[in-house]
């Protein structure tokens, strides 16, 4: 695995974020061998998205790739970006995504820098923003107080690459893989989030999909749909009994109540 930093990054942070590499090799047994820096800042625009999600777009995306080319020249086999982000965050967006009232701003864009070196440099790869630690918040929501841990998101992300699988181009005759697309059989996602590249392609191959109630900004659910093979469950611990139903060949509407007469299906 390997690192690089963005330009625009304060001398305390990059040093920062060098002692928490040397911390994860340390403690959490991960092998980091290079660091490299772009030529250039990446120019992160953030943009608001009709839909409510967050997005944006970065100005400078050759700088990151030839970065990343730097470091596949190596035999790298994962990627880590740290990079700055402006200092555009309205404190209201902050607080609001801190209270689970909405998005991560930040996502959208975060997810075009790790994206753009995945589909390039077909490599794993995973961004951590550079950010100033906020002041403590008593009324946090706790699905964003993980992120209150530290001032950096670089420990997850190494975690997390530290295992990446490899990307191959299919068709491959590699025997590693352990699961081929054409071998899913179902997928779990949020019910107002079906608009992904995931669920389009199921829907493409007539995969079923369990959506799974979840209040979000995003309103892309099973109304805006038109596929009959969404299945709606109320939560995850629901989604798990279909998710075993269907592997095990159990007709949903067996664990349903009341179950609906046979004489009823009579065809005329």
């Amino acid at each position: 695995m390997e690192l690089f930093l963005i330009p625009g990054i304060s001398n305390e942070m990059f040093h920062r974020h060098l002692q928490v590499a040397d911390a994860c090799t340390a403690t959490l047994g991960i092998n980091l061998e290079a660091y490299v820096r772009t030529n250039k800042p990446l120019g992160v625009v953030f943009e608001d998205q009709a839909s409510g999600a967050s997005g944006g777009y970065i100005e400078n995306p050759d700088t990151l790739i030839e970065a990343g080319q730097k470091l596949l020249n190596q035999g790298i086999t994962a990627i880590a970006i740290v990079s700055d982000f402006p200092d555009e965050l309205e404190d209201k967006d902050i607080t609001l995504y801190r209270e689970g009232k909405s998005v991560d701003k930040i996502s959208g864009v975060e997810a075009v820098i790790s994206h753009l070196i995945s589909k390039f440099l077909k490599v794993p790869c995973a961004h951590a923003p550079a950010l100033s630690p906020l002041n403590v918040k008593e009324d946090l929501d706790p699905r964003a107080a993980a992120e209150e841990i530290g001032f950096t998101f670089l420990p997850s992300v190494l975690m997390g690459l530290n295992k990446a699988p490899n990307l191959v181009d299919l068709p491959s005759s590699d025997r590693e893989i352990t699961l081929l697309p054409n071998e899913v059989r179902s997928i779990v996602v949020p019910s107002g989030a079906l608009g992904g590249e995931a669920v389009l392609a199921c829907i493409e191959r007539g995969i079923p999909v369990i959506a799974v109630k979840n209040k979000s900004i995003l309103k892309v659910d099973s109304e805006k749909i038109n596929y009959s093979n969404i299945i709606d469950v109320n939560n995850y611990f629901e989604a798990a009994g279909v998710l075993l139903s269907l592997r095990e060949g159990i007709a949903l509407k067996s664990l349903q109540r009341p179950i609906k007469s046979f004489k009823n299906f009579q065809i005329i």
